[in-house]
């Protein structure tokens, strides 16, 4: 599961305990806040063991020294990742109107949005090396499970979809698979980029972004409408349309009965 709001996951564990007991994320997150508020590595320590001791009744500090370790050495390393805003630029948008298939379309439109959210905001303390892991060349990386990015774009599909979908993208060269399992994302733009499109300002509601163009004239569409693809005012006008063929219909077949008849 990835997480954009650190803050926010932190504050949620504190009032109802671990989301996975003994969570090693859970409680390096934890310690990241402590940090984040002010407190020191000693306060921190005391606030973990608190934490556990509340939340886990056979929790034994001697025995769970080293997870408490691996926690504080991660807020000596990070920063809390904090909520922040991304741009998508046209020129991405153009690629992501590119495949033609709707829920591959959203899944690729996540893996991109996602992956330039943990390029753009870094919480590592110290500079990163410039020397890549093994596997890895420069570019933008996603980190999760492929199913855990499609409950992000909200897309439920069979394994064998699935499947298709990941070698799909691979084919249109719009992600490629590392050995540990991340992905590399394609087509993102790099530096400060202009001609930017769309605001993504809420990361844990990602999906709701996902860009939707108006199937009549081809406008970008705030959302999309459960039962339609057309823009408002290219409905209105659908519609009048329709109204006029079914009037029309009516009285021709109208004056076909009253032809029979006569």
């Amino acid at each position: 599961m990835l997480i954009f709001d650190e803050k926010s996951y932190a504050e949620t564990l504190l009032v109802h305990g671990f989301k996975r007991m003994m969570s090693v994320r859970d409680l390096s997150i934890l310690a990241k806040y402590l940090k984040h508020i002010g407190k020191n590595v000693k306060q921190i320590r005391k606030d973990l063991e608190d934490f556990c001791i509340k939340f886990n009744p056979s929790f034994n500090p001697i025995i769970s020294d080293d997870i408490i370790d691996y926690a504080l050495g991660a807020c000596k390393k990070y920063k809390l990742r904090l909520p922040n805003s991304i741009m998508i630029t046209q020129s991405e948008l153009e690629i992501i109107k590119t495949i033609d298939d709707y829920k591959c379309s959203k899944v690729y439109f996540i893996m991109l949005a996602t992956a330039k959210y943990f390029s753009q905001n870094r919480t590592s303390i110290k500079p990163k090396k410039s020397k890549l892991k093994e596997g890895y060349t420069e570019g933008f990386y996603i980190n999760e499970r492929f199913t855990g990015i499609l409950k992000i774009a909200h897309v439920n599909i069979s394994k064998k979809e699935r499947y298709e979908m990941m070698n799909n993208l691979y084919l249109l060269g719009k992600i490629e698979a590392t050995y540990t399992g991340a992905y590399k994302i394609n087509g993102i733009e790099s530096g400060s980029a202009s001609g930017s499109a769309i605001l993504i300002d809420d990361l844990n509601n990602l999906y709701r972004f996902y860009p939707v163009y108006c199937t009549n004239c081809g406008k970008l569409m705030e959302y999309k409408p459960k039962r339609r693809d057309m823009c408002d005012e290219c409905y209105v006008i659908h519609r009048k349309n329709k109204v006029l063929e079914n009037v029309k219909r009516f009285y021709e077949n109208k004056k076909l009965v009253i032809n029979q008849i006569n």
